[in-house]
């Protein structure tokens, strides 16, 4: 590995780290957390097991809710798609998704913890989507790139 692609990795590096600590900290702040056992249970009560929302004509809604958890999860995305020597912009979407997918399930697991926060099935998958996302706009980003240079 050249000394450009070793600090390309090195920022692609920093950059997933700094997104997924900004997400830990917007989706767990302002870090009160449950003191009993009971609290927990108390709270696991109050899940969203929705995978979607609807107003009330059953139609689909498009929520600030919906953009907040896009433009959350899309830096994360975007620094993914940075990581592998040869992007591959399907195969890197995928794993973004994963990724994506995985972290959003453990910070809403820890939200059960909080005391204010709502633990929310939907947003496990929008989250996952916004990092998908980035990682197309990074895929678009890394074309750009190399097409001028």
């Amino acid at each position: 590995m050249t000394s450009s692609a070793a600090r390309r990795r090195r920022a692609a590096l920093a950059a997933t780290a700094a997104s997924t600590l900004a997400i830990v900290g917007a989706t767990l702040y302002p870090f009160r957390f449950c003191s009993s056992l009971a609290q927990v249970r108390r709270r696991a009560r109050w899940i969203e097991w929705e995978l979607y929302y609807t107003d009330r004509e059953g139609h689909l809604t498009l929520d600030l809710d919906l953009v907040q958890n896009l433009a959350l999860f899309l830096p994360l995305g975007v620094a993914l798609a940075f990581l592998p020597e040869s992007p591959r912009p399907r195969r890197d979407a995928l794993v973004a998704l994963a990724v994506g997918g995985l972290l959003s399930a453990a910070v809403e697991a820890l939200q059960l913890l909080t005391l204010e926060r709502v633990t929310q099935l939907a947003d496990v998958w929008r989250n996952a989507v916004g990092a998908a996302l980035g990682a197309l706009v990074g895929a678009l980003v890394r074309a750009r790139l190399r097409g001028g240079a």
